[in-house]
């Protein structure tokens, strides 16, 4: 049998619920559940402005054509200050593809970038930053780094901890992969995109079909996505595979963020640091605080 439920329009989020049948007033099960839900977020938004009248010469725009009105049409972006944020999911739909970047520097185990300089300021957790650094093992840090330096790959703590190996990072996924191991004849890459035009440009770093450390290729392979967004410094992480080398360095991995002092993290439910499994999924971190 199957049931259908009204539950009208639900903010976008997490939802549990609960269910038993009833045969009659006197003659009803147990409950069970709960079941769990979400409604995904809708794509991110950049802002634009459109105008729709004639020119009476090339490149001259008449705002006030015979003293007309003309009407504008504005999309915008509800601007927020970056020290907390909400996280939600959005729809596996990653908006840029995995290959066909940039391959980075760090093809060896371990290693981080050397600064790369962004094509726009990304705020994160309330300060600029001109530069990012990319990890081998599906991290980036706001935090400057010397090129092929050591990209931590031990850490068994949940997050926040002012002890944690890396921090103001974005972690998507944060575990220890290796890019070095053959996967050969499948395609592997770590590399980088930038995509579109000033004020909605995105930086994209792609983990594409990456080994574990240990595991190697008796594991899946690995393939995640991380998304900064200029202007609205909306932050998209997109998981398409990741399994849990169990048996090296506790299976762990995490989806997040952390501040510099690491007091202060965010991260989806049941995708702090752990041995979770996740295929086809993606996450949205957006601020919370209104911009004064």
């Amino acid at each position: 049998m199957e049931l259908t439920v009204n539950t009208g329009t639900l903010a976008p989020g997490f939802y549990e619920f609960y269910v038993r049948s009833i045969c009659s007033d006197s003659d009803k099960s147990f409950w069970t559940g709960p079941q769990t839900f979400f409604i995904a977020l809708p794509p991110a938004v950049c802002a634009s402005v459109e105008i729709d009248v004639a020119t009476t010469s090339p490149g001259v725009i008449d705002l006030c054509p015979g003293e007309s009105c003309v009407d504008l049409t504005a999309e915008f972006t509800d601007s927020k200050d970056t020290s907390t944020y909400t996280v939600l999911p959005v729809i596996f739909a990653p908006p840029f593809p995995f290959t066909g970047g940039t391959q980075l520097p760090v093809t060896t185990d371990d290693v981080w970038s050397a600064p790369f300089t962004l094509p726009f300021n990304f705020c994160f957790y309330g300060v600029n930053y001109p530069t990012v650094n990319v990890g081998s093992n599906g991290v980036i840090t706001f935090n400057t780094q010397a090129a092929n330096s050591n990209c931590p790959w031990a850490f068994t703590q949940t997050i926040p901890n002012p002890g944690f190996p890396i921090r103001n990072a974005i972690y998507g996924v944060y575990q220890d992969i290796n890019p070095a191991v053959d996967t050969a004849p499948i395609l592997r890459s770590i590399n980088y995109q930038i995509l579109g035009e000033a004020p909605c440009r995105a930086f994209v770093v792609n983990y594409y079909n990456i080994a574990q450390f240990s595991c190697n290729l008796t594991a899946p392979l690995q393939t995640s996505q991380i998304v900064l967004y200029e202007t609205s410094n909306i932050i998209e992480v997109y998981v398409q595979d990741r399994v849990s080398c169990t048996t090296w360095n506790s299976g762990s991995g995490v989806i997040g963020l952390q501040n510099n002092e690491g007091t202060i993290a965010h991260f989806p439910p049941d995708r702090n640091t752990g041995q979770w499994e996740a295929h086809n999924e993606a996450w949205r971190f957006s601020q919370t605080e209104i911009q004064l």
